[in-house]
């Protein structure tokens, strides 16, 4: 799985428009890309289960940075002189240092020369795998929506999106697929809790809580000693815990005409962006760096002012339905 047969085979296909494109499909799978459509979803179509989409999507986030630094393990491009990288040649730092059977792992000294370089940008697992995964098998299960084109789209997008960094060189088989795996599951966690905690059974609820938040301590206290585990990834998911929590103990109801949804997300997008930024600023200015143990505070705060903000604000104008609001 950590061969580059698959890199090579699939950069066969050399015409600049195959290029074009994977680089297109890549682009998209940025986080750029990916928050907007999160905030549509949640403002535009379900606010609940969109909270539930974005907590699979920061879970497999921490999760995927977390084995990125854990493993440490190198790009096709860099450790085999043969793989491009998007598109172009002169990234390997080894001439051939790649697996040379299915179930090994790149040499020791390919391994060794990229930890070695201090680029800290390793390759498994793929984040663009894990978050499609996340993404497109979050939106299946935590929406509702089975029938089968669904599912044909969702796993298409998944697909296509491990297939372009195999084909930029990004990564290999195996990272592709630790990549899927690691956010088809973080997407099912997160359609376990949400059912768990919107569900008639108390105990259960009371469960999904106490394993939720022995999570986050358990990360918090790891992250003070292993640099691989950030605070800020742990503060980012106990946001959405406790806008999942407020939602499960108001009256809420997501129907309005396509103008007001349109307006929520409008409002979701200034808040979101706006509230960062202005977040970004004090971080910088107080001079703390990344990894301090008040990211936590810091992303925690972040998002569940920018979420609960849009939707109180939402509520406030009207942009909910007021009949089934208190």
């Amino acid at each position: 799985m950590f061969e580059v047969d698959t890199n090579l085979w699939l950069q066969q296909f050399d015409a600049a428009w195959m290029l074009g494109l994977m680089e297109l499909i890549s682009a998209l799978g940025q986080s750029e890309v990916y928050m907007p459509l999160l905030l549509a979803m949640a403002f535009g179509v379900a606010f609940r289960p969109g909270l539930g989409l974005l907590l699979g999507m920061l879970v497999a986030g921490a999760a995927t940075n977390a084995m990125k630094l854990g493993f440490a393990l190198p790009r096709p491009s860099e450790v085999d002189v043969r793989v491009l990288n998007k598109g172009e040649s002169g990234r390997a730092l080894v001439e051939h240092g790649a697996a040379t059977e299915f179930f090994g792992l790149p040499s020791e000294e390919a391994v060794a020369v990229v930890r070695a370089a201090g680029r800290l940008d390793y390759g498994f697992i793929s984040g663009h795998a894990s978050a499609a995964a996340a993404f497109a098998i979050g939106i299946v299960l935590l929406f509702g929506l089975r029938r089968h084109w669904v599912w044909a789209v969702a796993l298409s997008w998944t697909l296509l999106m491990g297939l372009s960094r195999m084909y930029l060189g990004r990564h290999f088989l195996g990272d592709v697929l630790g990549g899927w795996m690691v956010g088809a599951m973080a997407a099912w966690l997160a359609w376990l809790f949400v059912r768990a905690i919107e569900g008639d059974r108390s105990g259960k609820r009371r469960l999904a809580w106490a394993l939720a938040w022995s999570g986050i301590a358990a990360w918090m206290l790891l992250s003070l000693r292993r640099e691989l585990l950030e605070p800020a990834a742990a503060g980012g998911i106990a946001g959405i815990l406790i806008c999942l929590w407020v939602m499960t103990k108001v009256p809420h109801h997501d129907g309005a005409g396509i103008g007001k949804r349109c307006l929520r997300v409008l409002c979701a997008l200034i808040a979101g962006y706006g509230i960062d930024a202005v977040l970004r600023q004090i971080w910088q200015a107080g001079g703390l760096p990344d990894g301090h143990a008040l990211g936590f505070l810091n992303a925690a705060v972040g998002y569940t002012v920018a979420l609960l903000g849009t939707w109180w604000l939402a509520t406030h104008l009207r942009l909910y339905p007021q009949s089934r609001m208190t």
